[in-house]
Parts: structure tokens; sequence; C-alpha cells
């Protein structure tokens, strides 16, 4: 592949949803040691419980820091908080991603919408150059060939 083609196959990840996940967890990790220490005739149980607060509060920030889509030539990927989902690239319509909106959108054949977590308005320009870019992606891959000859991008160099 090309260098730009390879650009255009990289993995939309937010810049600021990768790294304040982890401050959060750091700080969130300290705090509750800080109290278990701090307060008086804290017991065993006590500490269980700041643990298991700590590591809950870790397993979800990491859920944040997880958040990507990932293009192939086969269709995206797209890793929210909680699930993903696999989709073709014949099931996206198009890419919305407006001056009010908070993240992504992909219009889905099926009439339904599907949120893209890792293009965030929170990013600024760079997100509305990730959702230029993914909206590029689909055109190219759901547009009819020109030529007659078979649609879509030769098959990725993986």
């Amino acid at each position: 592949m090309t260098g730009s083609a390879e650009d255009l196959y990289r993995p939309f990840r937010p810049r600021a949803g990768r790294v304040a996940p982890w401050v959060a967890a750091g700080l969130w990790v300290a705090v509750l040691i800080g109290l278990s220490v701090a307060l008086p005739g804290a017991g065993a149980a006590d500490a269980i419980g700041f643990a298991a607060v700590g590591a809950l509060g870790v397993w979800l920030m990491s859920r944040f820091a997880g958040i990507v889509a990932i293009p192939t030539s086969q269709g995206l990927e797209v890793r929210n908080l909680f699930g993903a989902d696999v989709l073709s690239w014949a099931e996206i319509v198009s890419v919305t991603f407006g001056r009010d909106s908070t993240f992504a959108h992909l219009d889905l054949a099926a009439g339904s919408t599907a949120a893209v977590l890792a293009i965030q308005s929170a990013d600024g320009a760079y997100a509305r150059r990730e959702a230029t870019r993914l909206a590029t992606l689909v055109e190219f891959h759901t547009r009819p060939p020109r030529d007659g000859s078979a649609g879509g991008p030769a098959p990725s160099q993986s």
C-alpha cells in the first residue's frame, strides 16, 4: 500500500479520550488509598471495600481508554464503552458529525444509527478531520465502480 492508503486505514482513536481516563484512574486510586489510610478505625473489610471500588473505577476508565474504530477493506469494527459492532461497508450509508454533535454517528442502511465514540468533538479540528476520513472510506467502499470493474479497494496488505 502507499503511505496515503495506510493513513486512510489507520484506526480511529480519540486524543483526549486516551489519556484522560488513565489520569482519572490514577487519581481515583490515589484518593481511595488516601481515604483508606486516613480513616480512623478502618478494618480489613473497609480495605477490601476500597480495593473493590478502586478496581471498579479502573475497569471503567479502561473501557473509556479502549474506545476505537478499526477500518478494514471489509468494513468497520466499532468498539464503544460496553460493546463492539462489526459493520460491513455496505451497511453504512453515511457519516454524521455536526457542529453540535458530541461524537460521530453512522447512518445505517437498516434505518438506524450507530455511535462512533472514537471521533469526539472534544478533539476539535482533529475530530473533524477524522470524521472526513471516515466519510471518505465510506464513500470509497460504497460508491458504484465507474469502469464496470469490481468496486472497492484492493485488499489491505497486513
